[in-house]
């Protein structure tokens, strides 16, 4: 790979000038070249500015960095203390919904440093094929998140409805009391049959998506202080949408919650996002 000296970007008319590159170099994202004519902004270090440099068809977008408040004595404390993570972890996502606008982008995790540009070109170089890849196939889909939640008393009661409809013949033929207590173990019985209603609720509504399995991230489910919702999640996707399939998708899920929201099932779409759910594996991050 092509080592290219970082050049000043504030002016694309100027003839390329070097400098000095900081020692060491915080990662945010990797995008295609050539890198934004105009790169703003302070990194998550406010003393250190984004910088851009770029690797033959590959740039990198990385900030200097004070690397002792990540690896020193204090970086444990700091990693576990929410309030030094949280404005530092929402400046890294902003550095990279910002290279989105331009451009496909490869978000890289908090918290990558590397001692030098070198350093870094070196540990990426062996993956640039992969790189390469997954921003060329980005710059044609986008990541949304797909959430559903459950009414879970209409849920029930569909199931109920459905168990005592499909015994109505058998219970017709039984006398009051026993029908009576047939009607109670089914009622009684709706609830173990949740899960298995909606693995299949589930299943289906994936199948409705037309979505490849391997467009389709299974994210952890939030509770109902995590989600600010009153209803239940039932599952969590990331999902991968092609630009053109974009309104197509959107009538899809429009035509899911028009069957689906009778049975307690509403389905909610936000995006477009950054692709952390779709990152290839790079190990030589640092």
């Amino acid at each position: 790979m092509t080592y290219l000296t970082q050049q000043e970007m504030t002016d694309s008319s100027a003839a390329p000038q070097k400098r000095s590159l900081p020692e060491p170099v915080y990662l945010y994202c990797l995008i295609p070249a050539p890198p934004p004519q105009h790169l703003t902004g302070k990194g998550i270090d406010n003393d250190q500015s984004l910088f851009a440099h770029t690797l033959d068809n590959i740039t990198a977008i990385l900030s200097g960095i004070d690397v002792e408040a990540f690896t020193g004595p204090a970086a444990e404390a700091n990693l576990q203390d929410i309030n030094w993570v949280a404005p530092r972890a929402a400046l890294h996502a902003e550095v990279v919904a910002q290279m989105m606008k331009e451009s496909s982008v490869l978000p890289v995790r908090f918290g990558t440093i590397y001692s030098s540009c070198e350093t870094m070109v070196h540990a990426l170089d062996r993956h640039r094929d992969t790189i390469w890849a997954f921003l060329t196939e980005m710059g044609q889909k986008k990541e949304f998140a797909l959430k559903a939640y459950m009414d879970r008393q209409t849920v029930l009661q569909n199931i109920n409805d459905s168990a005592l409809a499909e015994a109505s013949e058998k219970m017709a033929a039984m006398a009051p009391g026993a029908r009576y207590f047939e009607e109670k173990r089914i009622l009684r019985h709706s609830e173990a049959l949740l899960d298995e209603w909606l693995h299949h609720a589930c299943q289906n509504i994936a199948d409705q998506l037309h979505i490849p399995p391997s467009d389709l991230a299974e994210l952890k489910v939030q509770t109902r202080h995590d989600s600010g919702r009153q209803l239940e999640m039932i599952f969590n996707w990331a999902i991968l949408i092609p630009d053109g399939d974009r309104q197509l998708t959107t009538d899809r899920i429009a035509g899911i919650n028009t069957s689906w929201k009778p049975m307690g099932i509403t389905l909610e779409c936000t995006g477009p996002w950054p692709p952390y759910s779709f990152c290839p594996q790079l190990n030589g991050e640092a």
